[in-house]
């Protein structure tokens, strides 16, 4: 009923989106779509979602790289590059969407940190990074360029993903077991192979017509193999051995370990291909379409826009104008016509270094709370919370008058103390609760 109202109130104030809920099938209601959060057994999860709510788009509004940090609590195992990237791959292995949560960590400044229901004491620290891609100062962090070459990967084969059929889920090993484990999901506009594994692992995959494919896996432990997809007029990747990243017009990038060696078909036209071990991509002409082929650390210089692949940068400027990345001499330009070039790398030019200027400061006395000579102490009848006396946010002062002759200790108890309780008698401190 609860959910109902505020979907209700959500119409009735004009909004017309489409409208998720994500408390992962506890109770649904009728006009939302049922999401899910977590970031565990990705590829069950999503499978389960399309069984259960077959009409609803299959969608993780909330994967989170790392659990929270609390205080007093050991400190999570820090989420591997690749272990992220292999959650977000089962997802997409399951026809599903994913979100992650938090893509670019942050920080929980003053008393913001809340407290999860999973635990009496368990209160979130002000980090909030979660093995993000991006860390607090916006640093990338060592899973930012895996997931990079996966997302991008994506949304530039969008038609694939969005004409998969919600119905193939056929039998295979799960991706969170050991060995290797492949997914394939397939449709009206091309299909895509997952492969999961150890990095360095090198696979043979059996395709329909009993071509065997050499498939290496990268530093992840995921890799993913393209079928029949569509790229420019009459061009059609039958596969691709390698992770394809990206097709602009007539050009197509692909990308693998240093030195390894794929298979990529283009009309049924196969040619073998060694990624190259040094700054420069491998560039040849299949069927008419251009084949950009680099290694994992140059696709992490890698860029794409709607025009052109940019190899050698460390990012493009808003007006799309590549920075060389470090130690670059020179930077690949390759168009959407198939037509590559090469300039020189020009190190940008420094800029006036601005002095940071900053307000004055000011501080709030304790000494009249800690000592309770204060007149803004208030008499109240018994206890009473934070909250209804006028202070919903940080700390907040109590003056306990103990009348008491006997000279022994006396016993004060903090029901339902929400954080801490700092005590002071006589003006001195006499403990932390």
């Amino acid at each position: 009923a609860y959910l109902g109202e505020l979907h209700r109130y959500i119409r009735e104030s004009g909004l017309s989106v489409p409208v998720l809920n994500t408390n992962n099938l506890w109770t649904s209601v009728e006009g939302e779509v049922d999401a899910w959060a977590g970031s565990d057994d990705m590829l069950g999860v999503v499978r389960q979602l399309g069984q259960v709510t077959p009409d609803h788009p299959r969608f993780v509004a909330s994967l989170p790289p790392a659990p929270v940090r609390t205080w007093d609590a050991k400190e999570p195992e820090e989420p591997t590059a690749g272990g992220t990237v292999r959650k977000l791959a089962q997802v997409l292995a399951g026809g599903g969407q994913f979100n992650l949560d938090p893509f670019h960590g942050g920080t929980t400044f003053g008393f913001w940190g809340g407290r999860l229901t999973d635990h009496e004491a368990a209160w979130a620290t002000a980090s909030h990074d979660r093995g993000a891609p991006l860390d607090e100062a916006g640093v990338p962090s060592a899973s930012f360029h895996h997931v990079r070459r996966l997302c991008t990967f994506v949304s530039r084969f969008t038609r694939v993903f969005s004409h998969l059929d919600p119905g193939h889920r056929p039998v295979m090993l799960d991706p969170e077991g050991p060995g290797v484990s492949v997914a394939h999901v397939t449709g009206t506009q091309g299909g895509v192979a997952f492969v999961f594994g150890r990095p360095g692992e090198v696979v043979s995959l059996l395709l329909p017509e009993g071509v065997a494919l050499t498939t290496p896996i990268g530093a992840s432990g995921v890799s993913w193999v393209l079928f029949d997809a569509h790229l420019t007029g009459y061009a059609r990747l039958t596969y691709s051995s390698l992770p394809a990243m990206a097709c602009i017009g007539k050009s197509l990038l692909c990308f693998g370990p240093a030195g390894s060696r794929g298979m990529i078909a283009i009309n049924g036209s196969p040619a073998e291909i060694e990624v190259p071990r040094g700054d420069d991509p491998l560039i040849t002409e299949v069927e008419g379409v251009t084949l950009v082929v680099v290694s994992e650390a140059l696709a992490d210089a890698t860029f794409i826009t709607d025009e052109q692949i940019v190899i050698g940068a460390a990012f493009l400027t808003p007006a799309g104008e590549p920075v060389p990345a470090p130690g670059r001499k020179q930077i690949w330009k390759i168009d959407a016509a198939g037509h590559a070039h090469h300039i020189a790398a020009a190190p940008p030019a420094p800029g006036k270094a601005r002095r940071a200027a900053l307000s004055s400061w000011e501080w709030a006395p304790a000494r009249e709370y800690v000592d309770g000579t204060s007149p803004r102490f208030a008499s109240i009848k018994g206890p009473e919370d934070l909250s209804s006396l006028g202070s919903p946010y940080g700390y907040g002062w109590y003056r306990l008058q103990l009348r008491s002759s006997a000279t022994k200790r006396q016993h004060v108890m903090a029901t339902r103390g929400g954080d801490r309780l700092h005590f002071f008698a006589g003006g001195e401190s006499a403990g932390i609760m």
